[in-house]
């Protein structure tokens, strides 16, 4: 509840003092279940270091889509991801995948090696969205999340 409160807040300030007219709202819940809202309820949907820990990924990523207004809602997220066999990176690979498992039960369900970007672009299709952007980098200081990607997918009604 403080998280969520203090970032309300912080938002919020952001807003007025650049003199923007921006409403966020804020909802606790799961993201791998139905929420209660109708689709395409959002105008945006942002995700930080989230989809490493849900349940489902996939049903957590067709639930936002959902959400989403099919024509021009857009997803930005920043997620750490598994690091890519054409990467140069072989020896953070094997460590995120040794541990694994350990993450997994010491950090929430946090998944080292999920292919989250990959996941994010099936869920929502290369037809029916545009990447806005998108980047994969590495943050030092961050081991063994380091390899990140992040990115805006903006959902379009097909033609």
């Amino acid at each position: 509840e403080n998280v969520l409160k203090t970032t309300r807040e912080y938002l919020q300030d952001l807003g007025r003092e650049n003199q923007l007219d921006v409403k966020f709202d804020f909802v606790k819940g799961s993201i791998s279940r139905r929420m209660d809202f109708d689709n395409g309820h959002f105008d945006c949907v942002l995700c930080m270091l989230t989809l490493c820990s849900v349940d489902d990924q996939e049903a957590s990523l067709k639930e936002i889509k959902r959400l989403l207004r099919p024509d021009g809602g857009s997803f930005g997220f920043v997620e750490h991801t598994a690091v890519l066999p054409d990467e140069p990176y072989r020896l953070l690979d094997i460590q995120q995948q040794l541990f694994d498992p350990l993450q997994q039960v010491v950090a929430d369900n946090c998944h080292l090696h999920r292919n989250t970007d990959a996941a994010i672009l099936d869920v929502f299709g290369r037809e029916g969205a545009t990447q806005l952007a998108g980047e994969r980098f590495l943050v030092d200081g961050m081991w063994p999340v380091s390899c990140q990607s992040c990115g805006v997918i903006q959902r379009r009604t097909r033609s």
